[in-house]
């Protein structure tokens, strides 16, 4: 066995003035073991089973009293997927004796904690809980302390649960009627004080021969007036404070109380990287352990853990709902543009929030949700982490600030710079100007300290009795996300670390989109989020604007890409083909369609932009060849210009445009082209295949030969083709004998702009 411990021997006697009952030696010494904030982490650290054979190992000669100083049942998976039950399973496994409420005892609600109260076989006490409704008091087996005799003497547990607890826990489950029914005596830090002593007074009154307070309080100066200090230094009669809440390692210590005597005082962190003991000699001596290490483990407990996690692993792959669509989750285009996935994110946590708004890091979503039978696991997997739900009061100056540092690395290039504290918004809406240069200031580590005066974000708009309303920098707004941003500063993200938390709900991060999507929306997500709900703009963007229509990235990428079945595809050997719709806004659109033919190349998404990344599948003979084609009434000119290169070389760069549609001689130019000769012919005729009716009015050929590698015999073909009647335009590019492609890696076909001249009379 290997353990680290302080350990201090104290004079005989000297706390023994605050009980009643004197020095009277009894047969055993008499030690309580104690913990605190292990928040589900059963076997994290040293674990219980660790605390356990600690705890055999004094049974063998000590009475011995296993306590805890509150939030033991939420934190982890284990914890949330039962409301509790498993811990508390685990708990009475171990013979805990008395325990605390922590403030996180109370997120799963009141009627659920009750049932988990009743299964508890030990004590529970907390001084200043009190009921104040005319109903049920639901927590009525909750006593302001228990006294416990070990021998000859008499122990008195008192508890202590931090008044905060109705800002840091949903306010409305301690609520009937609209109207509070439970108190935590927090009114006045005097009324609070005056409570503890009325039950430190009756210990006394009782015959205790020594006090022990299990406090969920916090013991920096963060938390007062409610603070374990603050307590200790107004009250009288206690031996020792074994403390929680605050997270802080703080070994054995004394405060001076309100008489000026020694009181003792520890905090054993989180989540069992500590835990500690005091052991009361027969004698009248005591002692006290504060334990970081402890290498034996309990074997009986370590496996019943195991067993528990198996239940929980059951838990995990029953099916919960079904879904109506799938959501994808390209995590780069998830750090740099709005996504349906992140909509339905950031909704759910302004709904559980109930919040003016919602927001969520783009890093904190970590895949896609597949269509059909969804079970907990697989939304889990979308959005994985344990923090809790939190809601905080913050100024617009705030927000317009973060939006800034959340948008300063964005391109207008999707995918382009992904940055995991881009957000995702409900509640919101602006623009993000990319042609602005971002003014955000921030430490070498990332962490957001100014903005200066010229700022890339505008038009911020509020969801506010369902309408959008101008962002107000001097009014305070709610907002609702994880504890990871709202409390931690996440990615930087540190403008709301100390404003005020409203409430910190039950919910982790992975329940909030767990229960939104079975009990809100019962898996029908094709209503809200089959396409982006255009809360973020990024400019530029392309679109209509007169007679004029812009594509930009932006829009091709979210462009989807359905199949497409023409009759005649015997000439498609690699992809089936696509067809698409892109919104130019003003309700216009413009149909089109890709078509494969003879492939040896393919597409890598399900977007346009994705044609971006075309990749070759392997080196052969078979031409590439590719063509993409629009439909649009009133078509009077097309511009598109592209760029296509191999891993070593920029071997195409061609910009095309196409004059007046009603001029057989519609080709109009050519861009500068690094090869030797160019060809032009008439060709073409796929047209009518996609668009049934028309006839194709021309074609043009490009065929290039290297000037570097004359001997490669590389052959590319670029071909328009309009039909005037069936309001058709398009392109294609065609390579054959691909010497040089094939030896010299990937080629990448990319879009680089899209314009459309059209008729307005």
């Amino acid at each position: 066995m290997k353990k680290s411990i302080i350990s201090t021997l104290l004079i005989p006697f000297l706390f023994t003035s605050l009980g009643s009952c004197g020095s009277k030696p009894v047969d055993k010494d008499i030690s309580i073991i104690y913990t605190s904030d292990v928040h589900c982490g059963v076997d994290d650290n040293l674990g219980y089973s660790s605390v356990e054979a600690y705890k055999k190992s004094l049974e063998e000669t000590n009475y011995v009293a296993l306590v805890d100083s509150g939030d033991y049942l939420q934190g982890e998976y284990l914890g949330a997927i039962s409301k509790g039950k498993y811990i508390m399973e685990i708990i009475n496994e171990m013979n805990y004796d008395v325990i605390t409420l922590g403030d996180h005892e109370f997120d799963y609600g009141i009627d659920t904690l009750k049932e988990r109260l009743n299964e508890f076989n030990g004590s529970v006490v907390s001084s200043n809980l009190s009921y104040l409704g005319n109903k049920e008091n639901k927590l009525d087996m909750v006593k302001p302390y228990v006294i416990k005799k070990y021998g000859s003497k008499k122990i008195a547990f008192i508890g202590i649960t931090t008044p905060k607890t109705l800002n840091t826990v949903d306010p409305k489950i301690f609520k009937e009627d609209g109207e509070v029914a439970y108190s935590f005596a927090g009114e006045t830090s005097e009324g609070f004080y005056n409570k503890i002593q009325a039950s430190i007074d009756e210990c006394k009154a009782k015959k205790a021969d020594y006090i022990i307070v299990l406090s969920h309080l916090g013991n920096t100066s963060a938390y007062s007036p409610f603070s374990s200090v603050d307590v200790i230094k107004n009250t009288n009669g206690v031996t020792a404070f074994l403390d929680g809440h605050s997270h802080t390692d703080l070994a054995w210590t004394t405060y001076k109380n309100k008489d000026d005597v020694d009181t003792l005082l520890v905090n054993t962190g989180y989540k069992l990287n500590k835990f500690a003991s005091l052991t009361i000699s027969k004698d009248g001596n005591i002692t006290y352990e504060f334990i970081d290490k402890y290498d034996t483990k309990d074997e009986h407990i370590s496996e019943f853990i195991t067993s528990i996690k198996e239940q929980a692993k059951e838990e995990r792959s029953k099916v919960v709902t079904t879904t109506d669509i799938a959501l994808e989750a390209n995590i780069n285009y998830l750090k740099t543009r709005e996504a349906p996935i992140g909509d339905l994110l950031a909704d759910a946590y302004r709904y559980y929030g109930e919040a003016d708004i919602g927001i969520i890091n783009a890093g904190s979503i970590a895949s896609g949700l597949d269509k059909g039978e969804v079970t907990y696991e697989k939304i889990m997997n979308v959005h994985p982490f344990g923090y809790q739900l939190m809601k905080k009061k913050v100024s617009g100056s705030k927000i317009r600030d973060y939006l800034e540092f959340a948008s300063m690395k964005i391109s207008d290039v999707p995918e382009q710079n992904p940055f995991d504290g881009f957000a995702q918004v409900s509640g919101l809406k602006y623009t993000i100007d990319t042609r602005v240069e971002s003014t955000v200031t921030t430490t070498e580590t990332g962490e957001f300290v100014s903005v200066g005066d010229e700022r890339r974000v505008k038009d911020i708009k509020v969801l506010i009795n369902g309408a959008y309303v101008d962002l107000e920098d001097e009014k305070t707004y709610t907002i609702a996300s994880s504890s990871f941003l709202l409390e931690n500063g996440g990615d930087g993200a540190n403008m709301f670390v100390n404003d005020e938390a409203v409430a910190t709900s039950s919910l982790l991060s992975y329940q909030v989109l767990i229960n939104y999507i079975v009990d809100v929306l019962h898996g029908e997500l094709s209503t809200k989020y089959a396409i982006s709900n255009k809360r973020i703009i990024v400019e530029p963007t392309g679109g209509d604007d007169g007679s004029v229509i812009t594509i930009s990235k932006e829009m091709l990428y979210n462009t989807k890409l359905v199949d497409y079945c023409h009759p005649q595809k015997e000439y498609n050997k690699g992809e089936t083909d696509k067809k698409f719709t892109i919104d130019v806004g003003n309700g216009k659109t413009i149909e089109g369609a890709i078509i494969f033919r003879d492939c040896a190349y393919q597409y890598v998404g399900n977007t346009l932009l994705d044609v971006i990344g075309i990749k070759n599948k392997e080196y052969n003979h078979v031409p590439y060849n590719f063509n993409i084609l629009f439909s649009f009434d009133k078509l009077t000119r097309f511009e598109i210009s592209y760029t296509v290169h191999s891993t070593e070389y920029n071997w195409l760069d061609q910009q095309i445009k196409f004059g007046d549609l009603d001029n057989t001689d519609f080709y109009s130019g050519l861009g500068e082209v690094p090869y030797d000769w160019i060809t032009e012919r008439a060709g073409g005729g796929y047209g009518q295949r996609l668009f049934p009716g028309g006839d194709m009015a021309g074609g043009n050929d490009f065929v290039i030969n290297s000037s570097t590698r004359p001997d490669t015999l590389d052959k590319a073909y670029g071909w328009s083709l309009i039909d005037k009647t069936a309001n058709l335009v398009g392109f294609n590019l065609t390579y054959a004998e691909n010497t040089l492609v094939g030896n010299k890696g990937e080629l990448d076909f990319k879009i680089n702009s899209l314009i459309f001249y059209y008729s307005v009379e």
